[in-house]
């Protein structure tokens, strides 16, 4: 039962989907994009409904879904939208918006018109009663609503504006818009079942308009903030994170003259993407150099063991270190005062060139004792004694360290956080390697973990970890367990790089699925994510949740090429599939909502009659 009421989730978001998504569109993008008004600030493009068709009938097949509506979810949309008759449904279809700045900047409606592929215009419009021999005839939609159409070849022209309907000229220049969504957006909107774009250059002045409007609009909010006992320096705090976030969004939408939003459905796995193409004159393309990555072989270096979350960045490409660094440098003092000394957080940032880490399976023994932290770090760096000399000081410097909390909204004291920290040099040695050892724990106030009226809660009041840390080559090696065989892995890793997604799925997904010049990718392990599971189902006397060998990790990237930049998300369809059956699996476990899903007969009796 747990299943099927997943499945119904499912079924939603793919009909979400649907309605801007459809695969394999290479060959029918640019037609699709001729159709786009050249007018338009935002445009939805869906390439080829007949694709949509196969491409998520293939989905259900391959998660086993119960839904066979699915294998017709096209045409299951039009007949929910009273489009019975007439439709095409293997054409492209388009969603065009204009005026949309003005819309924002008076709180006015903009104008849509939707191109709907027809077979039959006159039965088309004999769907909403309309009269196909009107230059632009009424329809009454199967909501009530009246909208206007006219037939431009073999499309009907859709609007809920007669001069919209009446106007709207197919006059999309392929080469200009990939031009102004640049080299990566272009490529996704080649492998988009859906695609957005949305151009800046017409709504950005009135976001931007939008947005320092944003402090007056929450000015009542700080002033409620002061009302209910918060004290002035919380909520000054607030008020600046708040102009902070703003200042931030302003700098990106005055540098970035397109976004692509895509989505691509195939029999691999869904991928969602964003990307944004920097102005010729914008300030953030010093941050975006593209120099070709090396992310890939900075995770390699990370020993090949089960693991929950791996994660690999190269500075090189885009400038993580100086982002990082200008956001402390212009935060509020409170809230930098939770990240520890600065100063040597930013020594630590100057040193590094590339990152890798690993949160490994702690075994049972471990985590019996309370040792969930498992994860392994390596640092490409400038330096390595510099960089061991700078975490010293910052151990050091946070030994005795003590941060009080913000007053709560009854205008009491929080508490205070204090901070303890250790350092041994020359704990071991392995290979010939210097091994150190570090220690730090945070003391949280016992009144505050008692508030939380939590058992669980109040036995977090000192929360440690520590592990070894030690310098090979350019490389820094640092564990949060102190474990040799780890740090011994991680050594010969270094030499070998063999580890983590050399070869395998994870390779296989950064050939297919990542975005190009990867200078951040990070993998999510369901095995691992099962085996760490199977630990704690121990306890509750639960059988064993199975993931199988070949399902590959869902996977995160952000890449930068030819100053565009993409932000992706891809999940496999195995790996989807598996989520699916360990949630039906623990659902009885933990008395979840199975009761009330419906049966696979009280679903077919629900289903609309078509």
């Amino acid at each position: 039962m747990m299943r099927q009421y997943l499945l119904c989730l499912t079924v939603a978001a793919t009909m979400v989907l649907s309605l801007t998504a459809s695969p394999r569109a290479f060959a029918n993008a640019d037609a699709a994009l001729r159709l786009v008004s050249a007018d338009a600030d935002v445009a939805v493009v869906v390439p080829s409904l007949a694709s949509l068709n196969e491409q998520v009938a293939e989905l259900r097949q391959a998660l086993n879904l119960p839904f066979e509506e699915m294998d017709d979810i096209v045409g299951m949309m039009f007949r929910q939208a009273g489009m019975s008759d007439g439709v095409d449904n293997s054409g492209p279809m388009v969603l065009s918006i204009f005026n949309l700045g003005q819309a924002i900047d008076t709180g006015g409606r903009p104008g849509m018109t939707l191109l709907i592929p027809v077979r039959n215009y006159q039965s088309f419009v004999g769907n909403f009663d309309g009269n196909p021999r009107d230059d632009v005839a009424v329809l009454t939609m199967a909501g009530g609503q009246t909208a206007f159409s006219r037939q431009l070849d073999n499309f009907a022209v859709l609007s809920d504006q007669r001069e919209l309907a009446e106007a709207y000229t197919a006059d999309g220049d392929p080469a200009v818009l990939r031009a102004h969504a640049g080299s990566v957006g272009s490529k996704y909107l080649d492998e988009a079942s859906l695609a957005v774009y949305l151009n800046l250059d017409a709504i950005g002045p009135a976001l931007i308009n939008l947005i320092e409007q944003v402090p007056d609009m929450l000015g009542d909010d700080f002033a409620m903030m002061t009302e209910f006992g918060m004290d002035e320096a919380t909520v000054e705090a607030s008020r600046a994170m708040q102009q902070l976030y703003a200042d931030g969004s302003r700098s990106m939408i005055e540098s970035v003259q397109s976004i692509v939003f895509a989505f691509d459905l195939t029999e691999r796995g869904l991928g969602m993407t964003q990307t944004f193409q920097l102005r010729d004159n914008s300030p953030l393309r010093e941050l975006f150099p593209g120099t070709p990555s090396d992310a890939a072989s900075e995770l390699a270096r990370l020993p090949d063991r089960p693991f929950l979350f791996a994660t690999a960045v190269d500075d090189r490409p885009i400038r993580f270190n100086r982002m990082i660094k200008a956001l402390l440098g212009v935060m509020p003092e409170e809230q930098l005062a939770m990240f520890g000394p600065v100063e040597q957080s930013i020594a630590l940032l100057d040193q590094t060139h590339a990152y890798a880490s690993a949160f490994y399976v702690p075994d049972q023994a471990a985590m019996m004792g309370g040792g969930l932290l498992n994860m392994l770090s390596t640092y490409r760096v400038e330096d390595t004694d510099a960089y061991l000399a700078a975490w010293r000081n910052t151990i050091e410097q946070m030994d005795e360290q003590e941060v009080d909390l913000p007053e709560g909204v009854d205008g009491q004291p929080a508490g205070t956080v204090s901070f303890r920290g250790t350092y041994t040099d020359d704990a071991l040695q392995i290979d010939g390697v210097q091994i150190a050892q570090y220690q730090i724990q945070f003391d949280m106030p016992a009144e505050l973990m008692q508030q939380m009226d939590n058992p669980f809660a109040a036995g977090m009041g000192a929360m440690s970890y520590g592990g070894y840390i030690a310098g090979k080559g350019d490389h820094i090696i640092m564990t949060t367990t102190t474990d040799p065989q780890i740090m011994r892995a991680a050594l010969r890793a270094l030499d070998q790089p063999t580890g983590i997604g050399a070869a395998g799925a994870i390779a296989d997904i950064r050939d297919h699925a990542m975005p190009p010049n990867a200078a951040a990718e990070s993998y999510v392990s369901l095995q691992g994510m099962a085996q760490m599971g199977n630990l704690l189902l121990m306890m509750f006397g639960g059988e064993p949740i199975e993931v199988p060998a070949d399902v590959p990790p869902i996977a995160m990237g952000l890449g930068v090429e030819d100053d565009g930049v993409a932000l992706r998300l891809f999940v496999p369809t195995g790996a989807m599939k598996a989520v699916g059956d360990a949630v039906e699996q623990l659902a009885p476990l933990f008395g979840a909502v199975g009761p009330m899903m419906p049966t696979q007969q009280q679903d077919r009796d629900r289903r609309p009659p078509y």
